[in-house]
């Protein structure tokens, strides 16, 4: 048994109540089998389970397990040893993990739900109720807003068009041979029946849906304006200063990375405006879009809005955060321009298509990839892509990934090691630590190296200088 199947059984032994067999796992397989242990959770699970292991098993096995768990590390040893050279790049890529600490403290994705749920019950409407009471059925169990978003935007799109829908069920039972030909012809026919039968009013309604869900979505924007930096946020943007080749990719809408840049006396450069960077400029690539970008769909024109002024306005109740405003340009519809996050992702917003190959030149010019908070879901797989094309063409690129879970460095591993010929896995640096704690030290780190190279080289300069004279 590997480690992950190991740290599954006894995870799932404590949920059932049954310690006992949570104790005799770990005898078994850690001080008999010596299972090679990785995973830090192994040290919050042996404090609970410690106690019932001394009433089975000796006190001289429970301290030789101590040994064991104490050497357990949250981060691998090569982090901290990461150098990054006179002409090294670094790009942080950043996700909903890396603006949950304090002070920051929003939520990530798999959080998100709830909160839509709070605000859908202010509305007061029957069915947004049901379809609450529908996703938190345990059948259903439906906890994840990508999940609901996306089904409700495939819905609208097929209850447009017949045709459409009927093709959906094709794909999904032709394969189910649970009842005799002439049965399941009969009720595929009846489905289909139904399925053109589909009203104009239950197609009206399926659309108010969707919008009221995505309205709700905007809604949940609204408190991440008052969001404030956390220290990974300020270490990174204190990095910039120090070192000009530090570009920063990241998924998120919240404005955190960009404050911090700009209470550092920076300027995000956010690739979208048309001048060049200037001197005090740190490429921000918000591949989904921000808080404070508003797109109009009739004309197209987007806006750049002041962070400080929306952040001031709405904390004075001044000024109340658009989720849908009028264009002045035009008169059309203008909303924030961020992504939806669903299961898929379409460009909704042309101007984004730049960011995107924006990120995927970042990815490739550094020498090193720091992942902070970022889950790699399959929602996101082109960005799994990019990373991975990017590691192909320069072997010795390094990626760092900060976040708790600490599989997700395993599965990077294997993924990059089935797309890349002789992938060497050591080039994937793992740590669970809280991101607010790691990356502060991390980015000293490669200051630290960095100023010391250059005494190095400043030196070397003096002493070539002197011998002339």
């Amino acid at each position: 048994m590997d480690e992950h199947e190991l740290l599954a059984q006894v995870e799932r032994s404590l949920r059932v109540g049954d310690r006992a067999d949570a104790t005799r796992y770990i005898y078994h397989y850690i001080l008999e089998e010596d299972v090679t242990l990785t995973d830090a959770r192994w040290r919050t699970l042996w404090s609970e389970i410690r106690p019932l292991f001394l009433r089975r098993y000796s006190i001289e096995a429970a301290e030789r397990l101590d040994t064991v768990f104490e050497l357990v590390s949250p981060t691998d040893e090569a982090l901290l040893a990461l150098r990054l050279g006179e002409d090294g790049r670094v790009t942080f890529l950043l996700g909903a993990g890396a603006s949950k600490p304090e002070p920051s403290g929003l939520p990530t994705v798999e959080e998100l739900l709830p909160e839509l749920w709070r605000r859908a019950a202010k509305l007061g409407r029957d069915d947004l109720k049901r379809l609450q009471e529908w996703c938190e059925h345990p059948r259903h169990a439906i906890k994840n807003i990508e999940d609901l978003l996306t089904a409700a935007y495939i819905a609208d799109f097929s209850s447009r068009n017949s045709r459409v829908l009927a093709l959906l069920e094709y794909f999904l039972y032709r394969q189910r041979p649970s009842r005799p030909a002439e049965e399941e012809f009969a009720s595929l026919a009846s489905r289909r029946a139904a399925v053109a039968a589909v009203s104009e009013s239950d197609a009206a309604g399926i659309a108010l849906l969707q919008d009221t869900l995505q309205t709700l979505f905007g809604l949940l924007l609204g408190r991440m304006i008052l969001a404030r930096p956390n220290p990974a946020h300020a270490a990174i943007a204190s990095l910039a200063k120090q070192c000009e080749r530090v570009s920063v990719v990241t998924t998120n809408y919240d404005g955190c990375i960009d404050q911090a840049m700009i209470d550092g006396k920076l300027r995000p450069h956010y690739l979208i405006e048309m001048e060049q960077p200037k001197d005090g400029c740190v490429t921000l690539v918000k591949m989904h879009g921000s808080i404070n970008w508003s797109y109009c769909d009739s004309c197209q024109e987007m806006k750049l809005h002041e962070l400080a002024h929306m952040r001031k306005s709405y904390d004075a109740d001044t000024l109340s955060f658009p989720v849908i405003g009028i264009c002045k340009n035009c008169g059309g519809q203008r909303r924030p321009m961020v992504v939806p996050p669903m299961s898929f992702k379409f460009v909704m917003f042309p101007p984004l298509l730049v960011l995107w190959d924006r990120a995927q030149a970042a990815f490739n010019d550094s020498s090193i990839i720091v992942s902070v908070g970022y889950s790699f879901s399959e929602a996101d797989i082109y960005i799994t892509k990019m990373i991975s094309r990017a590691m192909g063409q320069d072997r010795n690129k390094k990626l760092v990934v900060i976040d708790p879970n600490a599989q997700l460095a395993d599965m990077l591993r294997d993924k990059l090691d089935a797309l890349i010929d002789n992938f060497d896995r050591s080039r994937v640096i793992r740590s669970c630590e809280s991101c607010d704690v790691i990356v502060p030290q991390l980015a000293q780190s490669l200051v630290a190296a960095r100023v010391k190279s250059r005494g190095r080289k400043d030196g070397a300069r003096g002493a070539a200088k002197s011998s002339k004279g």
